[in-house]
């Protein structure tokens, strides 16, 4: 298993300039916990299930792709 490393701030940005409610990221035992101000409306649960965090950066998946699951 490969580790790496996250800028947690620049995350929570990039989750804010997506229009997310984030207010903080922190590290979990299986990966990246966020933090809202609010409940996510459907839309917004949608567009967080298309970001994808990984050892190359955060990118947000094109809406054609449909994550199934995170191994």
């Amino acid at each position: 298993m490969a580790t790496y490393y996250c800028d947690l701030e620049k995350l929570k940005d990039f989750y804010v300039s997506l229009g997310l409610p984030v207010t903080s990221c922190i590290t979990g035992h299986t990966g990246v916990i966020i933090d809202t101000d609010r409940d996510l409306t459907p839309e917004e649960q949608a567009l967080l299930s298309r970001v994808m965090v990984g050892p190359v950066g955060v990118c947000l998946l094109p809406e054609s792709i449909e994550v199934v699951s995170l191994i």
